[in-house]
């Protein structure tokens, strides 16, 4: 979509000159005026007493050498340059050369995306400039404590002051001057025959047109960008909803988003203060206004009511309430709400726009909303503020990559419109860290606060957080939950141990792991969403304190149970969720005493007097301060001891023969199931105890060339998984009947044939799990075909049949094929050993069988149910060709006439 300008009208201009563009978040420069701004006098030949006049919007400039005419050296650079970038295959031949050196015009020539800063270097005006960005540069890393940093001993050779320097020559130079002028300068130098005589006289001149295109340059002379008081777009589409009287509407646009339901959380804070005072009364924090609808231009938008009398400002903030993140702006951000003589506020319509990407307008201290829609980034190169830099896509700014001296840290990197720094990297081992959030008063007073240190050099805390009935004048949400801001801190708030998460990265959730970073302005407040009376567990673990990982976890005590056999000393269980710890212990075939306590936390339990004696795979009845629980095992071996509080009115104690993967269900995840998460529970590898094998049975479209299956073993859901089984993790099974297996990280496989495969990881011999992938032929097996005699016949066979033949990473639980029937007769479902050999062996519910259920109806679905005890299917239809199709996952058979 292209957009037309609006003319500018033509004023008379005074004599001035202000040397810095418009101002972001990220970027803000002093204006400075370093020429003598006129009133009534006269300059150089101007003898009318008024100044020079100018068509806007131009401005009045001193000549100096920045308007002298390109000398032959800047011709031939330009000409050079231009040359390469337009020959940039180096083919042309040397007349299509000459034919462009011929027609080159270097102050027309239009140079694209060149640097010209590199071909021209910096005039008077913009090193004037450069100056004032460095001071403002220097103080702002000063500010992030750099000085500190890199003055430390050792630290950098000459200090902040050496490393600031290196560091400020690697910032663009369109970062903080925005586009060359010397260009531009020498044209009108050129076009005016302008040379040292001229020097001290005035020049109309065009400053370049950087300005974002919802602002235009100020015409009554100050180079600086504005707002105008209609929409500088003319043919921009108007907003669905206009603000009525005492209303004003705030549009928020969402990066890639396409509907109302990529908002999801997203709401609005709105409130008055001393400075602003337009609504009356105030949003919740973290419940915030739910927006009115959404545009597909301008995204959603909120429709906020105005008092009478009201300010020309609003304040305001855009968040999602789940994770507490800000877009467009860290700060307080405030919407123009003025009349027409409000330069800063003026906002005619009161609609306010906003665009994820697009930092907030920094005016005067002010995070300013838009007072008119816009599409798309500022003329040129976007620019990038201290401390960040242009990603690949150059549509975002990011915290650059810092060589950061020993000891410390970089931080920020890579995260959007955050600038990176470094700091020292905290000693867990001298650091005691809080947990401060709005569930508790953000830790003050800190008592009872601290998370436990797990003991030096593990770099490990943790914390039981009781939380119960939410407070009476709280705003709960539908889920019955409170959404809380928190973080995780020393009790001064130091930089280096203030950590939160990272901008743009994972959410904290029950049951989940995020990555943590630490820095003030770095680290961004957390949410967690508490429901009533729940113990919320905290785990920190900085085994690499540099990349700090959090999980948290919904526990059924505010204990850390441990198991004691004997005389041994205590190990702790390992919590597996849904209210279940466990442990593995090697056990010798003898009698042991065992005991779950955590004194530290006034927890016991044991069994009930006089039932005190555990069996294996039966579960024990503990009670509140029992009995020591006595246990023979059967064999030396390893075991999995599961502590079962999920219903802490009887809670359960269970020891079993260790399971290789641990007590989760365990799933296939691949190509196959189209790495879906969560997995599907019919794609579970179901564990044999006896044999000590996990296995599944699917099928596979067959593939071709460099095509394969690849897949893993692991928990249901990637988000926290306690199973990531995959080619490393496993030996691949040499037996003539399996198939070809190979990779590194995933499995892969290439089956030649779309049938049926049985997915097998055998633990029987080793702890290394033996992974077989073979053929797992299921028939039809019964009197209807051949001679009548019930055999694992091949041509009754069932296969999987892909519904695209195009898609190469076909599978499912669907076994279909096309067969000839003799007549009428009775049959199963079954694999070569009647369930033996892969578990099938499929007929009709005894039950249901007595009640004439077992008559196959074509085109009808019939339940099938398995066992020796299942009866045999009923087919009263002649001899012909019949579709047979059984779907493993509802365990029903289809039959229907061939087309």
């Amino acid at each position: 979509m292209n957009f037309k300008f609006t003319s500018l009208s033509v004023v008379a201009l005074a004599t001035t000159a202000a040397l810095s563009g418009c101002s972001t978040e990220e970027e803000k420069i002093e204006k400075v005026y370093p020429f003598e701004q006129a009133s009534s006098t006269a300059h150089g030949s101007n003898a009318t007493g008024q100044g020079l006049w100018c068509k806007a919007p131009d401005i009045v400039q001193t000549v100096d050498s920045d308007f002298h005419p390109l000398s032959t050296q800047e011709i031939t650079d330009l000409k050079a340059v231009a040359l390469a970038a337009a020959n940039s295959d180096n083919d042309w031949t040397d007349a299509e050369i000459a034919a462009w050196e011929s027609s080159f015009n270097p102050y027309t020539y239009d140079y694209g995306t060149i640097d010209l800063y590199d071909t021209l270097g910096l005039t008077n005006e913009e090193m004037a400039r450069q100056a004032v960005a460095k001071e403002e540069a220097r103080a702002f890393k000063i500010e992030q404590g750099q000085q500190e940093i890199f003055d430390a001993e050792g630290a950098f050779e000459g200090g902040f002051d050496a490393w600031f320097d290196t560091w400020f020559a690697t910032v663009p130079y369109t970062d903080y001057l925005g586009k060359s002028q010397r260009l531009d300068k020498a044209a009108r130098g050129n076009e005016l025959a302008l040379s040292t005589a001229n020097n001290g006289e005035e020049a109309c001149y065009t400053p370049p047109t950087e300005c974002p295109n919802y602002k235009v340059l100020d015409e009554s002379g100050a180079y600086d960008c504005i707002v105008p008081e209609t929409n500088p777009i003319a043919d921009a589409p108007a907003p669905i909803y206009e603000a009525a009287a005492n209303e004003t509407v705030v549009y928020f646009r969402k990066k890639d988003a396409t509907s109302a339901d990529d908002y999801s959380d997203i709401t609005i804070h709105a409130w008055d203060n001393g400075n602003c005072t337009s609504y009356g009364e105030s949003t919740a924090w973290g419940t915030g206004k739910g927006s009115a609808g959404w545009d597909a231009n301008y995204g959603i938008y909120w429709v906020l009511p105005l008092i009478d009398g009201h300010s020309s400002c609003g304040n305001m903030i855009i968040y999602n309430k789940t994770s507490g993140d800000k877009y467009i702006t860290q700060n307080d951000g405030m919407i123009p709400l003025g009349n027409s003589g409000d330069v800063l506020l003026h906002n005619l319509d009161k609609i306010t726009y906003y665009q994820e990407g697009f930092p907030a307008n920094l005016m005067d201290g002010l995070y300013l909303g838009n007072q008119h829609p816009y599409f798309g980034a500022a003329a040129g190169k976007k620019s990038c503020g201290w401390g960040t830099e242009l990603d690949e896509s150059g549509e975002s700014c990011v915290g650059q990559t810092l060589s950061c001296p020993t000891g410390t840290t970089d931080v920020g990197v890579a995260q959007v419109d955050i600038a990176s720094k470094c700091i020292e990297v905290f000693n867990p081992d001298e650091t005691t860290l809080l947990l401060r959030g709005g569930f508790n008063g953000w830790g003050n007073p800190t008592e009872g606060q601290e998370f436990e240190y797990l003991g030096e050099g593990t770099n490990k805390y943790r914390k039981n957080y009781v939380y119960g009935a939410h407070p009476e004048d709280a705003t709960v949400e539908e889920d019955g939950t409170i959404n809380y801001n928190f973080k995780i801190a020393d009790a001064d708030w130091s930089e280096a141990t203030s950590f939160g998460g990272v901008k743009g990265g994972d959410l904290p959730t029950v049951g989940g792991s995020m990555q943590l970073t630490a820095g003030n302005g770095v680290g961004q407040d957390m949410a967690l969403k508490f429901a009533e009376n729940k113990i919320y567990q905290f785990n920190v673990d900085a085994t690499d304190p540099t990349a700090v990982q959090l999980n948290i976890e919904d526990v059924p005590v505010a204990a850390f149970p441990k198991i004691t056999f004997g005389s041994e000393d205590p190990v702790e269980f390992e919590y597996a969720r849904s209210g279940r710890y466990l442990h593995t212990a090697t056990l010798a075939a003898e009698t042991v005493s065992i005991v779950i306590s955590d004194e530290a936390n006034d927890f016991a339990l044991g069994a009930v007097t006089g039932s005190d004696v555990a069996s294996l795979d039966v579960a024990l009845a503990l009670v509140n301060d029992g009995s020591a629980i006595s246990f023979t095992a059967p064999e030396a071996a390893a075991y999995n001891i599961t502590l079962d509080l999920s219903d802490l009115a009887a809670p359960t104690f269970k020891i079993e023969k260790a399971k290789p993967l641990g007590l989760d269900a365990v799933y296939i995840r691949g190509t196959m199931t189209g790495w879906g998460d969560p997995a599907p529970d019919e794609d579970e590898i179901v564990y044999d105890k006896d044999s000590r094998t996990y296995s599944v049975v699917y099928g596979l479209e067959a593939v071709t060339g460099e095509d394969k299956h690849q897949f893993k073993f692991a928990s249901k859901a990637w988000d926290g998984s306690t199973v990531d089984v995959g080619a490393g993790n496993v030996t691949f099974s040499d037996d003539a009947e399996a198939l070809p297996l190979t990779g590194t990280g995933n499995v892969e496989v290439k089956p030649t044939k779309s049938t049926s495969y049985e997915f097998s990881l055998d633990f029987s011999t080793a702890s290394v799990g033996v992974l077989k992938v073979q053929e797992a032929p299921i028939y039809i097996r019964g009197g209807i075909y051949g001679s009548g005699d019930w055999a694992a016949d091949d041509t009754m066979r069932l296969n999987f049949v892909p519904t695209d033949e195009q898609n190469t990473t076909e599978a499912g639980h669907v076994y279909t094929s096309t067969v000839t029937t003799t007549g009428e007769g009775f049959f199963k479902i079954a694999d070569s050993e009647w369930g033996g050999a892969f578990g099938f062996n499929w007929g009709i519910d005894p039950d249901e069988a007595e009640a004439g259920n077992n008559v196959v109806v074509l085109g009808t679905p019939i339940q099938l149910a398995t066992g020796n005890d299942s009866q045999n299917i009923s087919f009263p239809h002649p001899a012909g060709q019949y579709v047979f199709s059984f779907d493993d996952v509802t365990k029903q058979l289809t039959v229907t006439a061939a087309p």
